[in-house]
């Protein structure tokens, strides 16, 4: 599965308009997370030396300024993401109209009447989570680790050597896992398409199958159908529960190897409190927009298992 899918793209001029201010949003939590980071560890550093709280007064006012412009940022991310999804699918779904009803009406290609029903539904609908959440942590990913290695090079080049050595683990776990999981939800998309298909024969055939009595026969295949698909869904979940444990763990090695090396070097004097602070205030904030994209992914996989599907010639127009 590719991050960004370019037929979703070309063929949804609301997701572009919705990259644009997913980029410059990005930016503005970016921006602020190294402001939050940097008078939080002055803060302390200074409260350390004995000033008073009469001297801290500005800084913790500018504190509470960046927590409520973040928290309005990631409401934006929240909103922008919300308003641009139901537009896409919208003009998703006419684009799965127009090929099917204009181009290639059905049966002339081999798709199925199931397979379109289960493409334009629950197919479409999959991809709801892909553009309201998944592009805009996408983005995050994408900027925030960068500000935060360069603000900390900036501070202590040490400490962002050791961060851009443990940085490659979570990007490496997530392609080993997200390969995984594209198998294994492609796998329940391919279930979800047969008992769309074969229930939509069925509820066709029903007139001839009660004439030759051949309904009750129907249940247990149905319900064969369905137990197939109950234990696909069951192993995306597994996985994505695993991925989860997995990615939290090399999270947490990363950031408490530089917790070590921070604190070594505070007790050996070779680094000061302030610097010290910014660079253990920022290490979980380095990892944490992964984190949330991989838990993102998963909550979009079904939609992406759809925009790559060409069985049938029933999927997403290319």
């Amino acid at each position: 599965m590719s991050p960004l899918d370019a037929r979703l793209l070309r063929h949804a001029r609301a997701a572009r308009r919705l990259l644009g201010a997913d980029v410059a949003l990005g930016l503005g939590t970016a921006f602020l997370v190294l402001v939050q980071a940097t008078l939080i560890a002055d803060v302390v550093a200074r409260a350390f030396a004995g000033a008073s709280l009469r001297d801290l007064e500005r800084e913790l006012v500018l504190i509470a300024a960046a927590f409520a412009a973040r928290g309005i940022v990631a409401w934006g991310f929240e909103v922008a993401g919300r308003r641009a999804a139901p537009s896409v699918l919208s003009d998703l779904r006419l684009a799965v109209v127009e090929r099917r009803l204009r181009f290639q009406p059905a049966a002339l290609d081999g798709a199925e009447g199931g397979e379109i029903a289960a493409v334009a539904v629950q197919g479409i609908d999959g991809l709801e989570a892909y553009f309201a959440r998944y592009l805009p942590q996408l983005v995050l990913a994408a900027i925030v680790p960068f500000f935060v290695l360069g603000w900390v090079a900036y501070v202590d080049l040490g400490s962002a050597l050791v961060l851009l050595v443990t940085l490659p683990l979570v990007p490496v776990f997530m392609w080993l896992i997200g390969r995984y999981t594209a198998e294994r939800t492609r796998e329940r998309w391919l279930a979800l398409r047969l008992l769309s298909t074969h229930f939509l024969d069925v509820v066709r055939g029903l007139p001839t199958l009660r004439a030759f009595n051949r309904s009750r026969a129907q249940a247990a295949t149905i319900e064969e159908v369905g137990e197939r698909y109950r234990r696909a869904s069951m192993g995306t979940l597994r996985v994505a529960f695993l991925s989860g444990s997995v990615l939290e763990l090399a999270a947490t090695l990363g950031v408490a190897l530089v917790a070590v090396t921070v604190g070594v070097r505070l007790v050996e004097g070779g680094l000061g409190l302030r610097a010290g602070l910014i660079v253990l205030i920022l290490a979980p904030e380095l990892y944490a927009p992964m984190r949330q994209l991989a838990a993102q992914f998963h909550a979009s996989a079904d939609g992406l298992a759809v925009s790559v599907s060409g069985v049938s010639g029933a999927d997403l127009p290319g």
